[in-house]
């Protein structure tokens, strides 16, 4: 097997849940959510001589939010590539039992995998392949665009986009034993595509195994790397190299990975080759709501960017103080939102929802009025501190507002007198590549509105609601940091970045 060569990239200049109604109404909401359509999933790679399996389950759980349909680890050592995988939180497929008998002594790469998309069990990530020479485990975060496209050119069947980007790999792996020009082959086949991925590969003809993975020459997803004198550690978000710090790790580099770039350790060895030249895509979105506050993406903590985003929204509006005023915000990203209005603005934050943190993610559940019943279970106010307030309330964004308007209703039954909504993010009028095409969207067909208009509109069709204060995308470029050309706005602009 040919490898590639042992080259660190200097980081990037951009990173450092009976009868009766009510009972019929819980079960099919609970259904619902294993009918949705999402594309959300967390990656991790581990390679180490001391725990790679246990250190993937950490990683996991640090990155549960990405994804909680479905979860997997492949485990690799000298002689076997065995793969663990169930539809629901990593913490029930790998409960204690579990754990301590698919853990072996003589692993050392571990891949694993959380994902928000309803499939089968065999469609689940990592997804295992195996030809005479190699067998592989892929997990990604992403997708191919034009999957279909590709298997009828290169004619290969593929259920997954896993499937597809390791079957294109595996067979040119098979033919040339080369790692570089594997990845380099099928990266510039799925051109149109987006992912960060890990693959375990082990070597049968060899008995040995290695971690590598690639990054999008885009980086429209994130990916996180963390290397120790030994080991190499891969991560959808930079929480997780958090937990391994503070349970021990000593990491001589911590950087995202380039877009463009593959990484392999083979032997307690890192290489590493830029195999694309970036044409940075990354998605806005990461930093106003899928990542986690405390998560570092290209040298910007999502905290902070909401928090300027709540500020730049506030001032824009020109949102001013008067006795009745207080701001609240809707757990999880949108506390970050309210805190950045409270500080603009010297209203009154304080606690006013509280979350159940164990009825899932409410946007996706494609039925309305499922997903409204579902934003009431999951949130509740304090009627104490709403009560004879005029609310305002920050969240991320609006997409079709359904839950921003049962919230909202919540929020008047315990005693508000009205309730505003401020959002971070300027109006979303076109659906992700992830999305259906025919997606509803609170503010489709408004883009020849200006943001105060497409406010009062939006406001409109949320009856709980009195007022809409949206961002704009200048503002949510300003928050963020980066360059423009550097960001995926499609939702917001309507640019596609593989034009």
């Amino acid at each position: 097997m040919k490898l590639f060569l042992k080259v660190s990239p200097k980081p990037s200049a951009l990173s450092s849940y009976a009868t009766g109604p009510h009972i019929d109404f819980v079960r099919e909401t609970f259904k619902s959510f294993f009918n949705l359509l999402s594309y959300m999933a967390g990656i991790v790679g581990v390679y180490s001589k001391n725990d790679s399996t246990i250190d993937a389950y950490y990683c996991l759980v640090e990155i549960q939010h990405r994804g909680q349909e479905n979860a997997g680890i492949s485990a690799l050592g000298n002689h076997s590539l065995r793969t663990h995988k169930g539809k629901r939180l990593i913490s029930g497929i790998f409960h204690k039992d579990v754990l301590e008998s698919f853990i072996h002594p003589t692993d050392y790469v571990s891949i694993g995998h959380v994902g928000d998309k309803k499939v089968e069990r065999d469609s689940i990530a990592p997804i295992c392949l195996k030809s005479e020479k190699y067998d592989i485990s892929v997990a990604m975060n992403g997708l191919i665009i034009n999957r279909e496209e590709v298997e009828k050119k290169e004619n290969v069947k593929a259920s997954t986009d896993e499937e597809l980007f390791g079957k294109l790999f595996l067979d040119k792996m098979n033919k040339t034993d080369d790692v570089v020009e594997s990845f380099s082959y099928v990266m510039e086949k799925l051109d149109k595509a987006y992912y960060s991925l890990v693959m375990g590969i082990h070597d049968k003809e060899d008995q040995i195994s290695f971690l590598t993975g690639a990054r999008c020459k885009r980086g429209v997803k994130p990916m996180i790397m963390g290397r120790t004198e030994e080991d190499l550690y891969i991560s959808s978000e930079s929480g997780a190299l958090d937990t391994l710090e503070h349970l021990g790790k000593k990491f001589i580099e911590r950087r995202d990975v380039v877009p463009g770039e593959v990484f392999m350790v083979f032997d307690e060895e890192f290489y590493s080759q830029q195999i694309l030249p970036p044409e940075r895509r990354h998605c806005a979105f990461e930093w106003v709501y899928t990542a986690r506050p405390d998560s570092v993406i290209e040298g910007r903590t999502s905290h902070l960017v909401r928090k300027e985003l709540g500020h730049l929204t506030a001032s824009l509006h020109e949102i001013k103080k008067n006795d009745k005023k207080i701001i609240i915000g809707i757990p999880d990203s949108g506390r970050s939102v309210a805190l950045g209005l409270h500080e603009e603005t010297d209203i009154p934050f304080d606690e006013g929802l509280i979350k159940n943190q164990y009825m899932g993610r409410t946007y996706i559940i494609p039925d309305s009025s499922e997903r409204n019943q579902a934003a009431i279970l999951k949130h509740n106010p304090i009627k104490e501190i709403v009560k004879g307030k005029e609310v305002i309330f920050g969240d991320d964004s609006i997409v079709r507002g359904t839950i921003s308007d049962a919230v909202a209703q919540t929020l008047l039954n315990a005693g508000a007198e009205k309730v505003e909504l401020l959002i971070s993010y300027a109006p979303i009028f076109y659906p992700c590549f992830s999305d259906k095409p025919d997606k509803k969207l609170a503010a489709k067909g408004m883009e020849d509105k200006n943001i105060f208009e497409i406010g009062d509109e939006v406001a409109k069709k949320l009856p709980s609601i009195e007022k809409v204060y949206y961002n704009t995308v200048d503002n949510v470029v300003k928050a963020i940091g980066l360059p423009r050309e550097h960001l995926c706005t499609r939702c917001i602009t309507g640019e596609n970045p593989f034009d």
